[in-house]
């Protein structure tokens, strides 16, 4: 059963200057979570608050730190790093991880028979996506001596894992139906290639879905 209310908000827009005509509008509104920030500022200790969590489908509570938090590029204000800290207690995801559950649960035909590539394996992320799709694949960037699709053995753990370069992947043309990165494009230099690289493993009508760090910037007139 899903919630009333969506417990992350996700924006949907079909162009560049749909998404500014939005933004312009919603500073007045963000001008009231800026105030809401500054006031967790006066402890900046951590702290807990109850939400719907998309992933456990129930009202857990959500922690937050201070750690990564900065100050704002477009106001005066300091805000804790919430995409990257509101971890929930209960599955262990942060808001991010959390978000793009909530955005596949939405806009992508859960079938356990998809054929799912995620550039992360050992991560509780991966874990609970692992349950979703039960025939995902998924692998680490070890290093840049290594063969794509060499599997390297961990001492930390004891865990064997896949090694991936994004730019040179080791999979067959036309392999999966989804690929998933969670902020990883911006630390590859050659990205462009990554990119072609990542809709070349995917099916004429497979979905790349990807997050990466996005910082606004507003120009005085």
């Amino acid at each position: 059963m899903k919630p009333a209310l969506p417990s992350i908000w996700l924006g949907d827009f079909e162009s560049k200057s749909e998404f500014d005509q939005v933004f312009q509008n919603s500073l007045n509104t963000s001008k009231i979570f800026d105030w809401i920030d500054d006031q967790l500022l006066v402890s900046r200790h951590p702290f807990s608050y109850p939400a719907f969590c998309t992933v456990c489908e129930n009202t857990t509570k959500i922690k937050i730190n201070w750690m990564y938090g900065g100050w704002s590029n477009l106001t005066k204000s300091i805000h804790p790093a919430w995409t990257e800290t509101g971890v929930c207690e209960k599955c262990g995801l942060n808001s991010r991880m959390r978000a793009l559950i909530d955005f596949l649960k939405n806009y992508i035909q859960i079938d356990t028979d998809l054929k799912v590539y995620i550039a992360e394996e050992i991560t509780p992320f991966f874990k609970k996506l692992k349950v979703l799709f039960p025939k995902i694949i998924g692998s680490e960037y070890i290093g840049r001596n290594i063969e794509s699709g060499k599997i390297v053995f961990s001492g930390r753990g004891l865990k064997r894992i896949r090694h991936e370069d994004l730019t040179n992947l080791s999979f067959n043309s036309e392999t999966f139906d989804l690929m998933i990165t969670l902020d990883v494009f911006e630390h590859i230099p050659d990205y462009s290639k990554a990119f072609r690289e990542s809709f070349r493993i995917l099916s004429p009508k497979g979905y790349l879905i990807f997050t990466i760090p996005f910082f606004l910037t507003v120009k005085k007139l």
